[in-house]
């Protein structure tokens, strides 16, 4: 859960051969990444992307403490707080994947459907936050507690996905330590951080 426990042995599953195009790195198995010349971040796995060929993770911990995911109720223009909070406290990851920019989030109704999300440039921005549809492939059901990984249920923290129904308030979605809920977009709880790396060739 934590990387910390007694039983944690080390792994290099993040390498990459002619054998283990993608690594054996699983879903919740802990990397310390050196984001930076002088900081090591600790992350989890969420999947190897075999067309970019690149490791998406998540934080272990939250990046931002706390934040509003937005002030605006246009929950369209996506999570404006939250986002621009991430980007501040990670601008100088200098070591990972910059996309060159964001996307605004999309519309989950009932998470079976989902919208397309607008994605805007901009080459300042080197994290993004998490999706539903990525906390639903690690197995996060919607209002069912401990349905999250186990390595996902300690603290609080914002998705980058808003739900709207008729007759009721928008509403984003966020993790609530290990289950996947809506709040309101004005609660303060905190952000992690997802990025993209590069393997590790291992001729």
């Amino acid at each position: 859960m934590t990387g910390e426990e007694s039983t944690c042995k080390s792994t290099d599953c993040y390498k990459m051969s002619k054998i283990i195009k993608g690594g054996s790195c699983k879903a919740g198995d802990i990397i310390l990444y050196r984001v930076n010349d002088s900081s090591i971040v600790k992350f989890h796995n969420i999947e190897f992307e075999s067309g970019s060929e690149t490791f998406k993770m998540i934080s272990h911990d939250n990046i931002v403490d706390s934040t509003k995911w937005s002030n605006s109720s246009e929950l369209s223009d996506g999570a404006i707080l939250a986002r621009e909070a991430l980007r501040l406290k990670t601008q100088s990851w200098t070591n990972v994947i910059s996309r060159g920019g964001y996307s605004t989030g999309i519309e989950t109704n009932a998470i079976d459907r989902f919208g397309t999300p607008s994605f805007v440039s901009d080459s300042s921005t080197r994290t993004s936050m998490v999706t539903v549809r990525d906390l639903i492939g690690l197995g996060c059901e919607a209002y069912l507690a401990d349905s999250c990984p186990k390595w996902m249920t300690q603290g609080k923290f914002w998705t980058s996905d808003w739900y709207l129904s008729s007759g009721s308030a928008p509403r984003a979605w966020a993790i609530n330590d290990g289950q996947l809920i809506t709040k309101d977009n004005t609660d303060t709880i905190g952000v992690r951080a997802v990025v993209y790396i590069n393997p590790i060739i291992d001729l």
